[in-house]
């Protein structure tokens, strides 16, 4: 495999949104975009790292970092135009006598806790950082008490404050709830007393409560608008309904629809869930759960399965969305499996880490750092003028046990 430092192409194929993609031949990315990055109409903004087979070779606007696999060392030279343009020279120059431990190094060390110079930092979920480079999972040990956990605990501490705002503002409906978020985080990393830890200081220090862990919808209703369990939000398009006790796509005209579920876990680390009870090879279909998802604007995760008649193909992937609506990937590996009639579609976010899953089997995987809080979780589907798939038992939650799974690697950072 080989992997360039370029920009991302804006993807106008997509009708019903602002879509920007990997350049044509990546199986795998990452974006190390930045919030200078405006994403605009441009047709290139922004950088991201990408993997491409061997036979593979990136137009000149592109920079290989390394040839071969990521046991190869990376080359200075070859990216240093992207690297100065996403902040990893000089000082910021990330250390590793690969470019897996380069990859990590960027992240874990390097990151900008607030995303304006490069990539926000990589983030642990139950105890370890996961990334998924390439094809390859590493899991690396996470020890909150060391010195080197500086940036990722700045970035649970501003977590803390934007929970915090939207608990006092009744944007979360629960006056309480940053005391419960400190409860699950407590839980999470073993400390009893997380308020002194995940509270920056000159705020108040508040003791933590009981918190809840998970929702779900039966969607056991008369025909017509979401329910009847959750609240829901349709925030774009009006075509997801209720029809013979399940959720259905009305629409038919390649518009986007998306439903938020008004309820909020006690921790960004989620899954996200729904049954496809009937999926027909009919026309184009996307599904989608999407999972740390913000609770006032459209920023989220998003995997799913989609099908296409005209090819026929089925791919199962990992999208991001901004705040501004604009969406990002795929990122990440993903797969063309079959999704049949009854599959579980599972969405597991866990630090920096998205794993997607069908029937508990992995089917795409990424990591990505520009999400680092949300609480909330939504559907998403678009289609054309197809019969409509039918989905059922949608549930999210607080991740209880790591997703992370793969090889060890010891990486010294501090």
């Amino acid at each position: 495999m080989r992997f360039y430092l370029g920009p991302w192409v804006r993807n106008r194929a997509v009708t019903w949104a602002k879509r920007w993609s990997p350049p044509a031949g990546a199986v795998w990315s990452f974006d190390y975009s930045s919030k200078r990055h405006s994403f605009g109409n441009q047709d290139r903004e922004g950088v991201g790292l990408f993997m491409v087979p061997n036979n593979v070779f990136l137009s000149s606007d592109y920079r290989e970092v390394v040839t071969g696999d990521w046991s190869s060392p990376p080359s200075e030279g070859n990216r240093i135009i992207y690297a100065q343009q996403i902040g990893l020279t000089g000082a910021n120059r990330p250390q590793g006598s690969t470019l897996e431990e380069w990859f990590l190094s960027s992240l874990i060390i390097h990151g900008d806790v607030d995303g304006e110079l490069t990539a926000k930092p990589l983030m642990p979920g139950r105890g370890v950082y996961t990334s998924h480079l390439g094809l390859k999972t590493s899991v690396v040990p996470f020890d909150i008490n060391s010195p080197s956990a500086t940036k990722q605990i700045a970035m649970w501490q501003k977590e803390y404050l934007e929970i915090k705002a939207q608990a006092d503002s009744g944007v979360i409906p629960d006056p309480e709830f940053h005391r419960r978020w400190l409860s699950k985080m407590g839980e999470v990393w073993n400390k009893t007393n997380p308020q002194d830890i995940f509270v920056p200081e000159g705020h108040p220090k508040p003791t933590p409560i009981p918190h809840r862990t998970s929702y779900s919808e039966t969607f056991n209703k008369a025909d017509g608008s979401l329910g009847p369990v959750l609240t829901w939000t349709e925030y774009t398009g009006t075509g997801l309904a209720v029809a013979s006790n399940q959720l259905v796509n009305l629409d038919s005209s390649f518009a986007d629809n998306k439903a938020r579920a008004e309820h909020s876990t006690s921790s960004s680390d989620q899954f996200a869930e729904i049954t496809a009870v009937n999926v027909n090879e009919e026309e184009f279909q996307v599904w989608q759960v999407l999972a740390r998802h913000n609770s006032s604007t459209p920023e989220s995760y998003a995997f799913g399965t989609l099908y296409i008649l005209s090819v026929p193909r089925w791919d199962n992937e990992i999208y991001r969305w901004d705040g501004s609506e604009n969406e990002f990937g795929p990122l990440g590996s993903s797969s063309t499996t079959v999704t049949g009639d009854g599959a579980v579609v599972r969405f597991e976010v866990s630090g920096s880490s998205l794993v997607g899953k069908i029937d508990a089997v992995t089917e795409a995987s990424a990591t990505d750092t520009n999400i680092a809080s949300g609480l909330r979780a939504a559907v998403r589907s678009v289609k054309d003028t197809g019969t409509t798939w039918t989905m059922d038992s949608f549930s999210f939650g607080d991740l209880v046990e790591s997703t992370g799974t793969g090889n060890i690697l010891l990486l010294g950072v501090g």
